[in-house]
């Protein structure tokens, strides 16, 4: 995917994606937000999920 692919998305009535090689991929919803996300290959472990921190004390 190329920075004038990027540029170029426009938003349309329901939210698209458009994929790169790798399992990186890009979404761009209805709003004109766009987000990056990566899908794992099956084989590979995903790593563990974030903990936040807690309020309480």
């Amino acid at each position: 995917m190329t920075d004038t692919a990027i540029r170029a998305a426009k938003p349309l009535d329901k939210q698209y994606k458009l994929y790169d090689s790798g399992g990186l991929f890009m979404i761009v919803r209805p709003s004109g937000q766009k987000l990056w996300r990566f899908k794992y290959p099956p084989e590979t472990p995903r790593p563990p999920p974030r903990r936040h921190a807690s309020s309480r004390v």
